[in-house]
């Protein structure tokens, strides 16, 4: 492969966790659908409050690299979805920015590999994400999912 690992949304959950992965050493593309967001992180300059434009820098010179270009996701063997879980008037979470990061993660990771991991970094009960994953890859694909939760 040639990245280790893609990072799907590069807010606040998504930006440093990349920047903690580049410090260890993997090569991480990260993905937003954002081209203002790519663009400035491509540039070295941060939108997250907690990173610094040294920290960005820091990704570049590690051989982070930032993309809008979807087909690029597929370059990894794991992929961790980190999208908004905004709460809805009945203080639930909409996870419909995670069904679809899902679903065409799996399609192009899928296409390309037999196996891929696919992780969810989402403010969601382990329930309800595993059913969201399940759901998803029985859309897109005849395969079958193992799913490990770790409880921080």
């Amino acid at each position: 492969m040639a990245v280790d690992a893609v990072i799907i949304g590069l807010g606040y959950v998504g930006l440093p966790l990349a920047l903690e992965a580049t410090r260890a050493g993997r090569k991480v593309l990260g993905f937003d659908i954002n081209s203002g967001v790519v663009d400035d992180l491509n540039a070295g300059r941060s939108h997250v409050d907690d990173l610094s434009d040294g920290d960005i820098a820091a990704m570049l010179e590690g051989g982070f690299e930032a993309t809008t270009d979807e087909s690029r996701i597929g370059e990894a063997a794991t992929a961790v979805i980190c999208v908004p879980t905004p709460l809805r008037k009945t203080k639930d979470p909409d996870m419909s920015y995670v069904v679809s990061a899902a679903e065409h993660t799996i399609a192009l990771m899928f296409a390309l590999l037999i196996n891929a991991s696919i992780l969810i970094l989402a403010i969601a009960k382990g329930r309800l994400s595993f059913s969201l994953l399940r759901q998803a890859l029985d859309s897109t694909t005849k395969l079958s999912c193992f799913v490990v939760f770790i409880l921080i």
